[in-house]
């Protein structure tokens, strides 16, 4: 089972802000990402993954210089579907 919820992190918990139908203590894997409210920030998340502003710009720096396409692979980004689904 599949269930997309948005919660709220208050004392310590995380709180759905719609009921869950979960069995009681029944164990479940989370996958957390933040959301921006209007008219608020996102919070410090180089920081937070102990990476420094610096360090996280130098990364993006190296990915953007990477070529898009492998020059020898013998397919390009128009083969997407062709590669995905089997379609021509």
């Amino acid at each position: 089972m599949m269930i997309h919820t948005d919660a709220i992190y208050e004392g310590g918990l995380l709180r759905p802000l719609v009921p869950l139908s979960l069995k009681e203590q029944e164990v479940v894997s989370l996958t957390i990402s933040s959301v921006v409210v209007a008219g608020e920030t996102a919070t410090g998340t180089a920081e937070a993954e102990g990476q420094r502003p610096a360090e996280l710009d130098e990364f993006r720096r190296v990915v953007a210089a990477l070529p898009i396409e492998s020059p020898d692979d013998g397919f390009s980004g128009a083969d997407h579907d062709q590669l995905l689904y089997g379609k021509p």
